[in-house]
């Protein structure tokens, strides 16, 4: 049985996780049972509980059997939760758990919850046992508990398509991205075998394509003209800015790979390294065109030294 949550989460985020908890297992379980009977037995769950903490914790730590004796106590008397139902009960308790500890400290305002979306991602998850790809379904209803409408259900849809090869994938390019929405593609970036992380090999890109996740792959077809300088820029959260300099002749076109909507909804979630060898490189393309790439720390500026070629 899961140990007890040990962690320091606010009363008010608490109370809201219990919210979205409540909506999504009443509709997971009323899969299982008749939608007035799923409300009465989370009623009845989170009735046993002393408080709020307690409550989370009835549902992510508590023996089976008190969701056997709840089955058996509704109209299904004399049937036995299946083995597949046990799974799932085990897969909604450890996204949970793993929610919670993404909201530790943090402290939300009190809104309604989306029932369609809770259902939705209590539904989805229900069936994901890996590790990784609950802790990026944990993060999505973090965020969502945190600053609500910030996903939809069509990225939904496609992170339940999603294997955990493509999770890995997906946060190795995320890495790389600029602005949460593009990614730097010139020379040296896109290459057609096995590469660092300061690349991007180019059959992994098509896999991010066909997911739904990134649009074009060849640099040639996104070219970003550039006519206001100098221009901010953000990777992950670090502040950047590229500045003209003297010689540079007409707007800077830079070639891109675009994040689409979804690939934008999922990026915000992922908790990317930062990869200074690609920024040196974009540091070195740039400066070609004569212009530079420079590193914001409050007031202070510093340039990039230049990747040899």
């Amino acid at each position: 049985m899961p140990e007890p949550l040990q962690i320091d989460i606010k009363s008010s985020t608490l109370e809201l996780l219990l919210k979205y908890v409540r909506d999504g297992i009443e509709a997971t379980i009323g899969t299982w049972m008749l939608p007035w009977q799923a409300r009465q037995e989370v009623n009845a769950l989170l009735l046993y509980a002393e408080g709020q903490k307690d409550a989370l914790n009835m549902i992510i730590a508590r023996s089976l059997d008190f969701d056997l004796d709840v089955q058996l106590n509704s109209e299904f008397r004399g049937h036995t939760i299946s083995s597949q139902g046990k799974k799932r009960v085990d897969n909604i308790r450890g996204f949970v758990r793993k929610t919670a500890k993404e909201l530790e400290g943090v402290e939300v305002e009190d809104h309604d919850p989306n029932p369609d979306l809770s259902a939705r991602i209590f539904g989805d998850v229900q069936d994901v046992s890996s590790e990784q790809l609950q802790s990026l379904w944990a993060k999505i209803l973090a965020n969502e508990i945190r600053k609500p409408g910030q996903i939809s259900l069509r990225t939904l849809s496609v992170l339940k398509d999603l294997s955990q090869q493509e999770a890995e994938i997906f946060e190795e390019v995320s890495s790389l991205v600029l602005n949460g929405e593009f990614l730097f593609s010139g020379k040296g970036i896109l290459k057609y075998d096995p590469s660092p992380s300061s690349t991007v090999n180019y059959d992994k890109v098509i896999r991010m394509q066909e997911c739904g996740l990134i649009g074009g792959v060849l640099p040639s077809n996104v070219t970003v003209k550039v006519e206001q300088m100098p221009m901010p820029l953000s990777y992950h959260s670090k502040s950047l800015q590229i500045e003209r300099q003297e010689g540079a002749q007409g707007p800077l076109e830079i070639p891109l790979i675009l994040l689409t909507t979804t690939g934008q909804e999922l990026y915000r979630v992922t908790t990317p390294e930062i990869q200074m060898s690609y920024l040196r490189n974009f540091a070195s393309f740039l400066s070609a065109r004569n212009h530079q790439l420079c590193w914001m720390e409050g007031q202070q500026k510093y340039t990039f030294s230049i990747a040899k070629p």
